[in-house]
C-alpha cells in the first residue's frame, strides 16, 4: 500500500486579532479576548471553511482561539474539542507586559529567545522543551485519531510555528522566521509522518480558491 494512500489535510489556524492591539502584549496563558477586528477575521475564516468537508475541530481552550472554533464548528454541527494542550507557550513573568516592557526589564533574554530558542526557558514560565513536549503529544494524539480527512485545529502563533516547524523538519532557530499573522490558514497535509505543506500564512478571503 502506497504511503500516499491516506490523507490527512489540517487547517491550521491562527486566533484572530486580540482586543489589546495588535501585536504588543506578551499573552501566553493570559486568556485575553478579541477585538471586532479580531471577530471579524474569525467569521471569515469560518466562512471559508464552511464549504470544506472538515471531520473535526480542535483549539486551544483559550477564548481568543476557542471563539473561531466555536464558529467553524458550527458550520459543521460539530463540537469543537478546547484542550489546555494547545495553549500558546507559558510566559511567567512576561504574561500581560508589552513587548516594550519586557525589552526594556530583560533585553539579554529577548536576545536569546530569538538567537537561542531552544535553550530559552521564560522566567517562571515554560521552557522550550516544556513547550515542545506538551504541543508534540497533544498533536500525535490528534494524529493517530485521524488518519485521514480534513480537519481544523485553531492555535496560536507559536502553537503554529512548532506544528509547521515539525512538518518543514526545520530547525528551532528558524521556526521564529515563520510568519503568523492574526486570522491565517495554514494548510499541511499529513500521509502517515509525511508532512507537505500546501499552504502558509495566508489570510482568508471567500472569494480565494484555496482547496
Amino acid at each position: 500500500m502506497s504511503i500516499f494512500s491516506k490523507r490527512l489535510r489540517l487547517y491550521l489556524i491562527r486566533h484572530g486579532e486580540v482586543a489589546t492591539g495588535a501585536g504588543t502584549t506578551c499573552h501566553g496563558f493570559t486568556n485575553v479576548g478579541l477585538s471586532l477586528k479580531g471577530q471579524k477575521q474569525s467569521q471569515k475564516v469560518a466562512a471559508y471553511l464552511s464549504s470544506k468537508p472538515i471531520r473535526a475541530v480542535y483549539s486551544s481552550d483559550l477564548q481568543r482561539a476557542a471563539f473561531a472554533a466555536d464558529l467553524i464548528a458550527a458550520e459543521h454541527n460539530l463540537k469543537p474539542e478546547k484542550l489546555e494542550a494547545l495553549r500558546e507557550v507559558y510566559m511567567g513573568d512576561w504574561e500581560a507586559k508589552t513587548f516594550a516592557e519586557v525589552q526594556k526589564i530583560s533585553p539579554e533574554l529577548v536576545a536569546e529567545l530569538f538567537t537561542k530558542p531552544k535553550q530559552f526557558q521564560y522566567p517562571n514560565g515554560e521552557s522550550f522543551d516544556q513547550f515542545y513536549e506538551r504541543i508534540d503529544r497533544v498533536f500525535n494524539l490528534i494524529l493517530e485519531k485521524h488518519l485521514e480527512g480534513d480537519i481544523a485545529i485553531v492555535a496560536h502563533g507559536g502553537v503554529n510555528r512548532m506544528l509547521l516547524g515539525r512538518a518543514l523538519e526545520l530547525q528551532p532557530e528558524n521556526w521564529l522566521k515563520i510568519a503568523q499573522d492574526y486570522a491565517c490558514i495554514n494548510i499541511i497535509d499529513w500521509f502517515g509522518n509525511n508532512a507537505i505543506v500546501q499552504k502558509l500564512n495566508l489570510e482568508i478571503d471567500v472569494d480565494q480558491n484555496l482547496s
